[in-house]
């Protein structure tokens, strides 16, 4: 008992800074965030695609964990990433398909595309083959959705969600195999090296779920994105005095509380 003390104090001020947060920014005082150049980057990409008279494209990756498992933040943070996507789409005329590799992805991408279609004035835009589904096998979705990409000849592939190493790279080689723009989002470290190569704009880490945050209006999860931010300085800073102590032979046993 004695020796989780300091993790319950550490656990302690993530969740008061969190709080104190969410209170602000219900109350109107929304911390502020740097621009992200990957949502600038979905704009370039989709007009792109829209004066070569080309589809847009959008998934959410695979990872082996779909909307009901701890990943569900991701899928969410991507489906706000398809929420602009269609807004944008329909606004300029653009075709959307969106590849999803779990089943119960398919009504919420739907609703949230035909949802888009309503407000923009176009609900002629949505079509019942507008999402695209396979299977939910990672493999199959992987192949699936890179054909499909190379065969509708897509001129924007955008990939946000819970993007895998090797999901990502097959479907990121879709894109550039139809020259399509990549722009990729994916909080998982494992991906995140090897999919920049891939990518013409890259939502890193935490940029995917404030990006989500802030085109959907969604102030709770932007407040908890930032204190996450200030929970890390603290602990980097921890880190650092403990190393310090260390290497001057100075006690930490303060850490083992």
């Amino acid at each position: 008992m004695a020796e989780n003390i300091f993790g319950l104090v550490l656990l302690s001020f993530a969740w008061v800074i969190g709080y104190w947060f969410i209170r602000r920014a219900l109350s109107g005082k929304v911390p502020p965030v740097r621009k992200i150049a990957a949502l600038g980057g979905i704009d370039e990409a989709i007009g792109r695609a829209t004066e070569m008279g080309r589809p847009v494209h959008w998934t959410h990756g695979h990872g082996g964990a779909g909307l009901y498992s701890d990943r569900s933040g991701d899928h969410m943070a991507g489906l706000s990433i398809l929420s602009y996507t269609a807004r944008r789409c329909f606004e300029l005329g653009a075709e959307l398909r969106a590849s999803v590799g779990f089943s119960e992805m398919v009504p919420v991408a739907e609703d949230v595309i035909y949802q888009q279609a309503l407000a923009t004035g176009h609900p002629e835009y949505f079509k019942r083959d507008i999402v695209l589904y396979n299977t939910d096998n990672w493999i199959g979705y992987d192949l699936y959705t890179m054909t499909s990409i190379v065969d509708m000849k897509a001129g924007a592939n955008i990939l946000t969600g819970n993007v895998d190493t090797t999901t990502g790279a097959i479907i990121a080689c879709g894109g550039i195999l139809a020259g399509a723009m990549n722009i990729v989002g994916s909080r998982r470290a494992d991906a995140i090296a090897q999919m920049v190569p891939f990518s013409d704009y890259f939502l890193m880490g935490d940029e995917l779920p404030a990006a989500g945050a802030l085109i959907s209006g969604d102030v709770d999860t932007l407040a908890c994105v930032v204190s996450g931010d200030f929970s890390k300085i603290l602990y980097i800073a921890i880190i650092l005095i403990a190393t310090i102590m260390s290497t001057l032979g100075l006690s930490t046993a303060w850490l083992r509380l």
